[in-house]
């Protein structure tokens, strides 16, 4: 009797102990809501501004110095994973001069990335070298480019649109607009068909604007959609915008609105009103199940965008643990950087 009370004694011990440790990793965890998202790397020494990844495994982070230096090499980094966030690899970027660096990237395979700035850079060594693809551009810079292969990209180029089909040897614009704004952001559900967008807000006005091409960015038609067209107002300033198929997509407006096109962005349905504006992200895997944060939240959808519950919550000590950018594999496994600089995911 007494050897069987020591031992549920112990096993009592032993179940308080786990159920602490458990706890005390909670605690510890800057998830504090639902739990659906975990850091995975943190590096507070920079300023990380974009993710991608260019399958389960391979993914890159771009970041900035947050301390300001004059320098070819160390001004920003690179972080690559080849184990799906496990481990985080940092480089070092070196540019050409003191003045060039990428606002993005974006993975040609493992190792190549192209990067747009104020011009357009390659780097064959997952980050740690530049060379300047482009070296004569005179121009605004570019703010968002679309890599079909290796040999053909799409850049939005201020307020126009260039390409090139011979990994940047030459390029060509394909399109130049009158709009007093960059375009900034494109989606390409196949290798024809693409969407472009861009525009700007202020205290006194909001604009944006829609171009479509059918034939793999090789030319350019502005679009002038539904319901804005039929009330004389210009297609808005849009957040994301995103298309699964050639005819289904998302936006998410300046002004905190979810639309949905289902016929190639000739018309727009009003999905959702968040009734303010703030920065936001978007993503979705189907027409059902979709997400978008905005401050130090992640909120969800499994009814295509009618209603939304909260899938993560960044804790707010410090108070700058706001997200920056989101991204979503295929299979569901979700990516997101904060403004404390850390890396948190979401397993499928």
């Amino acid at each position: 009797m007494k050897s069987t009370l020591q031992d549920l004694i112990i096993l009592f011990s032993v179940i308080f102990a786990i159920s602490l440790l458990a706890t005390c990793k909670r605690e510890e965890n800057p998830i504090i809501q639902n739990n659906n998202w975990q850091t995975i790397y943190q590096d507070s020494t920079v300023f990380m501004s974009q993710i991608r990844f260019l399958d389960k495994n391979t993914g890159f982070v771009l970041a900035t110095n947050s301390v300001p230096i004059d320098s070819l090499r160390g001004r920003q980094f690179v972080f690559k994973t080849s184990d799906a966030g496990k481990t985080w690899t940092k480089f070092a970027c070196g540019f050409p001069t003191v003045r060039d660096g990428a606002r993005m990237v974006a993975p040609i395979n493992a190792n190549t990335l192209i990067g747009a700035g104020y011009n357009i850079f390659k780097s064959i060594d997952s980050g740690l070298n530049w060379s300047n693809l482009n070296p004569t551009y005179v121009g605004s810079g570019f703010f968002s480019i679309y890599i079909k292969d290796s040999l053909n990209w799409v850049l939005a180029d201020g307020n126009s649109i260039t390409r090139t089909s011979n990994g940047g040897t030459t390029w060509k614009v394909v399109l130049t607009t009158e709009f007093p704004a960059p375009f900034s952001l494109f989606s390409f559900p196949s290798d024809m068909v693409g969407y472009a967008t861009g525009g700007a807000t202020n205290d006194s006005y909001s604009f944006g604007f829609l171009a479509k091409t059918l034939d793999g960015g090789q030319s350019w038609v502005v679009l002038n959609p539904g319901p804005w067209s039929s009330d004389n107002k210009s297609f808005p300033d849009v957040f994301t915008i995103q298309f699964l198929t050639e005819q289904i997509g998302f936006i998410f407006t300046d002004d905190g609105k979810l639309y949905k096109t289902l016929d190639g962005a000739s018309t727009w349905s009003l999905i959702y009103d968040k009734k303010e504006s703030a920065y936001t992200r978007s993503y979705f895997l189907s027409e059902d199940v979709g997400y978008f944060s905005e401050m130090n939240k992640i909120y969800c959808t499994g009814d295509g965008g009618k209603t939304w519950v909260v899938d993560g919550t960044i804790s707010l000590i410090p108070s700058d643990g706001d997200i920056i950018d989101l991204f979503f594999l295929k299979s569901g496994s979700g990516y997101a950087i904060t403004r404390d600089s850390k890396i948190i995911k979401k397993n499928n």
